[in-house]
């Protein structure tokens, strides 16, 4: 967003001030910041799907204990005769 003067657009951004890289705590390399921000959204996003894959994991687990149960109550009922 700018400001606006003279019906015109003007960019809070000046042109003499050009953006400078941001210092991380990563050894002092210099990262600009649009980096940071895609750097700070992808590890997000693998924390995300880190836990979507324990979750998914925790369901199939249940899933097969129960198709376990069910096949061992066919099992019994097979050595019965029924």
């Amino acid at each position: 967003m700018g400001i606006a003067t003279d019906f015109r657009l003007v960019s809070p951004i000046s042109p003499a001030k050009p953006i400078q890289p941001t210092a991380t705590a990563l050894g002092g390399q210099s990262m600009w910041m649009y980096e940071a921000l895609v750097r700070s959204r992808l590890q997000e996003t693998e924390r995300e799907a880190q836990h979507r894959r324990m979750v998914r994991e925790l369901t199939a687990g249940r899933l097969w204990r129960r198709v376990a149960r069910f096949a061992d109550r066919r099992a019994e009922l097979a050595r019965r005769g029924v």
